[in-house]
């Protein structure tokens, strides 16, 4: 479920030091930004936002399929 994910990305970026990889995904994800308007909010290269919503997508999915 989506706050669940939410959850975990928010969870994963505090407890893993990826705190900026979890604001992108949020961003990305949850608010639907575009990566040019994300990199823009978070300071850094579209370059790098694309690194961390790849790195952070596949992050999630792997929470959201593994098995409690």
């Amino acid at each position: 479920d989506v706050d669940q994910g939410a959850g975990r990305v928010e969870l994963a970026g505090d407890l893993l030091g990826h705190a900026r990889q979890a604001e992108v995904v949020e961003l990305r994800l949850f608010a639907g930004m575009k990566p040019d308007e994300v990199a823009e909010i978070v300071g850094v290269s579209r370059r790098s936002v694309e690194s961390d919503w790849t790195h952070g997508r596949a992050w999630l999915k792997a929470e959201l399929t593994r098995q409690p």
